[in-house]
């Protein structure tokens, strides 16, 4: 959506090392937005972007209007309630954001129907937007026998360990030493998950402790769940728990430093007997 930093910059990097030609789509998307969300403030500036691109060979770039890509009110949409994607899409940011996914989705159907990618890469911070994408790359192959191979491209991240983002920009220097905590917290679950007995609530309750410490009180959700289907792993026994965390898990966070709001994860590998 623009405001291009190093980690949309790893993305084309990757795809241009892969491709032969690279399509670049720079669209500020105003169906994936809720009417409270930050739309109008959103950062804007396609000539940094287009700078910032003149680094990566093989690329051309489509910025298209509102206009190019929704024609009239009336503009179909995707349906992500249906029985393909609602798996995926109505927990986590689909309970906080209604309407969020149904745009992602919309605009990225617009996408593939006009460019008919082979392959398409995505970052791995929107972990649930991934899934949700990778769901829809197979709706797409059956409506028009064209697969797309998605790509999740790992999360880039600032020195202190913040994961990037254009809403960081909206981050006081104290406010971004503060929201550091949110990776220092994904880290010591980790480590902690390598122990063959710790449960699904330990993992969230020492997330919640790191948060804490650094003054995060406004939590949207700390979750541990099923890489595929992103179901809460804490509703099962610790039998269970255990035993599910040893096959692998994504720890997913959104909180709020500020009045900014930040979402992260992390990948808990198998544990190899």
């Amino acid at each position: 959506m623009g405001a291009l930093h190093a980690g949309h910059l790893s993305l084309v990097k990757a795809a241009s090392q892969q491709s032969d030609s690279v399509l670049v789509t720079i669209f500020v998307n105003p169906t994936q937005f809720a009417p409270d969300d930050d739309l109008q403030q959103y950062p804007r500036d396609l000539a940094s972007d287009l700078q910032l691109l003149q680094s990566v060979d093989k690329i051309s770039v489509f910025a298209p209007t509102v206009t190019d890509m929704y024609p009239s009110e009336n503009s179909p949409i995707v349906n992500v309630e249906s029985p393909e994607l609602d798996d995926v899409a109505t927990r986590w940011e689909g309970e906080r954001r209604p309407g969020h996914f149904l745009g992602v989705a919309t605009i990225v159907y617009k996408l593939f129907t006009l460019t008919k990618p082979q392959i398409a890469f995505f970052g791995r911070k929107d972990y649930q937007q991934l899934r949700v994408i990778e769901q829809l790359a197979e709706q797409f192959s059956k409506q028009y026998q064209h697969n797309i191979k998605i790509v999740g491209c790992p999360i880039v991240r600032e020195k202190e360990g913040l994961a990037m983002s254009s809403r960081n920009a909206y981050l006081t220097t104290a406010q971004r030493t503060q929201a550091t905590a949110i990776y220092k917290g994904l880290q010591t679950v980790r480590r902690m998950a390598n122990n063959a007995d710790t449960t699904v609530t330990e993992l969230q309750n020492a997330v919640r402790k790191q948060l804490g410490t650094a003054k995060i009180n406004r939590i949207d959700y700390v979750a541990v769940v099923h890489p595929k289907s992103l179901e809460p792993l804490v509703l099962l026994n610790r039998t269970e728990q255990i035993k599910q965390l040893k096959l692998g898990a994504i720890i997913l966070v959104a909180i709020y430093v500020g009045n900014t709001r930040l979402i992260d994860n992390i990948y808990i590998p198998p544990i190899n007997p």
